[in-house]
């Protein structure tokens, strides 16, 4: 190679390093510009996700809470209905005890509750009683 073409050489790539230099420098502040963006997105991002987080956790204890009332309303409500229920059952009780103790003497071999049931049947049978009576009035 000659010297001419030699030094032709090295000033070309004087240039191209030059140039190559700037696009480097270029890059580089392109770069950071866009790590420093990247940087505020993730911490706005992380902000936003914490903001979310603190509602999910709110809306949870929304949630148990609603829960909770919803079995009080469900509680109070099977107690008003088991009282209500327990009142009823007490007086078929005392209805029926009185129909049972109606019966002073039973048949041999047979509860009062089966001999009271006798009476019933045999009195509506034969229309003996003001029952059977004012049925028979209807009748006619």
């Amino acid at each position: 190679m000659t010297q001419t073409a030699l030094i032709m050489a090295c000033a070309d790539a004087y240039r191209y390093c030059g140039t190559s230099a700037d696009r480097i420098m270029r890059s580089k502040e392109a770069l950071l510009a866009a790590v420093e963006a990247m940087a505020a997105e993730l911490e706005r991002l992380h902000k936003v996700v914490v903001i979310k987080d603190n509602m999910v956790e709110d809306l949870h204890k929304e949630l148990e809470a609603a829960k909770l009332h919803i079995k009080h309303i469900g509680n109070d409500a099977l107690r008003t209905e088991n009282h209500e229920l327990r009142q009823e059952l007490e007086a078929a009780k005392e209805q029926y005890n009185d129909l049972l103790y109606c019966v002073g003497k039973k048949y041999p071999g047979e509860s009062r509750h089966d001999t009271a049931k006798r009476y019933l049947i045999d009195r509506e049978k034969f229309g003996i009683g003001d029952a059977g009576a004012a049925q028979k009035e209807q009748q006619e």
